[in-house]
């Protein structure tokens, strides 16, 4: 399985990327991870109507990133909120699908209502808004903690 991350934002600093290495190497055979980043487009002004043209134009590279057949997951921080246990259940059931995944985190200005719409989930990592990088480290975190809870490893403790 195949797990795709596609970002909204700019270069990720030293720190982020090494975390998010550090996640990736750690992942067994079965699966393997792409991290994916599309340039944010700031809008020409704080109008909604700009805001909404600018998350289009980003939305219409993000569909061009995202692998044919894959279940997409798109992060808001509106969108369900899972348990890990809950979390780790549904992701069991997207591996049962045999499809690969795609995680979508938006821009500054969230994602477009297009993107969120055609999502099987729309997933909330926090009621708090968080910075890309962080919101990138605690998805993946939470996707090797799911992985270690559905191959048994010792990493999550109940």
């Amino acid at each position: 399985m195949k797990i795709h991350i596609i970002t909204v934002s700019n270069k990720y600093p030293p720190w982020a990327n090494s975390c998010f290495e550090q996640y990736a190497n750690r992942y067994v055979s079965n699966y393997s991870i792409v991290l994916k980043q599309v340039k944010p487009i700031c809008p020409n002004s704080n109008r909604p109507k700009d805001i909404v043209i600018s998350k289009r134009a980003e939305a219409s590279k993000i569909r061009n990133l995202i692998p044919k057949n894959s279940i997409l997951v798109a992060l808001d921080s509106r969108g369900h909120k899972f348990s890990t246990k809950k979390f780790s259940k549904k992701f069991q059931s997207w591996m049962q699908v045999g499809k690969n995944l795609c995680f979508i985190i938006g821009g500054a200005e969230g994602l477009a209502q297009d993107i969120q719409d055609d999502a099987q989930t729309v997933l909330s990592l926090s009621s708090f808004t968080l910075a890309h990088p962080i919101a990138l480290i605690v998805l993946m975190e939470q996707i090797y903690r799911v992985l270690s809870i559905i191959n048994n490893h010792p990493y999550h403790r109940v």
